[in-house]
Parts: C-alpha cells; structure tokens; sequence
C-alpha cells in the first residue's frame, strides 16, 4: 500500500495517517513498509481518537493515535545502526514521547502508560527516519523503547 502511495504522490507530496498499537512487531512492521516505500517521517503528533466510554475502555487500553506527516523521498536503504545508534534511538524516542505525554498531562488529559508505550514506538520509526537508519532493525529499537517505559513506570509506582 505504501509502495503505491508513493508511486501516486506527487514529487511534493506528503502521506497523512494515523495508527496506534500495542505490540512491537506492529510498529516494525509499519516503520518497515513507510521507510520502505520512499517516506520520510517530517511530524508525529499524538491525537485522541477513542472516546472516554465504550466497548473498547479497560486499563491499558490505547485512546490516543500517532499522526504521522511523511514526505516522498528517493527510495534508499538506510545505513546499518551500530548497537550504540540503536540503544540511542530507542532513548531518543522515549524522551520524544515522555515530552509530549508532559504536555498533554498538564492540560488535564489522561496520558495513559500505554499511550505514551504506543506514541514512543510512533517516536522511534521517526528517530530512525530522521538518522536514516535501516528500518529493519527497528525491532530491536522497538523493544528497548518499551523496557524504558516499563522501567520508568515501575519507578513511578514504587514513589
């Protein structure tokens, strides 16, 4: 689907979608297909897209979506990380994510820990797009990613 919205794209085109999820392997394989196709991910930005009751409400359940804003570039492989870019991008993507769920807090909205999870691995495909690295090593960025948010919340729940 990506290959062919970059086929259809103008030369100064830009992809708007949306998407959240809570397991690694969903954002891989995401960050894979976008990357893949020839986008370059500008903008992530958090927006609620699920309402306060419903089928759908129980803890951990993600009510917020990762809008990403990608432009058409030149397909290219990106550079193999090192351990050290990857541990990095991983970091990188969690602070991204720990900014925006300050933000959103201090507007008085519920942030859950498993929005900030999803936003975080919304934030690594970016990282890797803006360092161009080889989305198929986003994997291992996805999970670091995740046991830093872990750790930060067990650290929360013990104060």
């Amino acid at each position: 689907v990506f290959r062919e919205c970059h086929r259809v794209a103008k030369e100064d085109g830009s992809l708007i979608f949306t998407f959240h999820h809570r397991a690694p392997e969903a954002w891989a394989g995401l960050g894979r297909a976008v990357l893949g196709a020839g986008f370059e991910v500008r903008e992530i930005c958090p927006v609620r897209s699920e309402g306060r009751s419903g089928l759908h409400t129980y803890e951990g359940t993600i009510k917020w979506d990762a809008v990403f804003d990608c432009r058409r570039v030149a397909r290219v492989r990106g550079a193999t990380p090192t351990q050290r870019a990857i541990e990095d991008a991983a970091v990188r993507a969690h602070a991204q994510a720990q900014e925006w769920a300050t933000h959103i807090r201090r507007s008085r909205l519920r942030f859950s820990p498993a929005d900030q999870e999803s936003f975080a691995m919304a934030c690594t495909i970016k990282v890797f797009s803006e360092r161009a690295l080889d989305a198929r090593f986003l994997a291992a960025a996805l999970t670091r990613v995740c046991e830093l948010g872990r750790r930060r919340a067990r650290k929360i729940e013990r104060k």
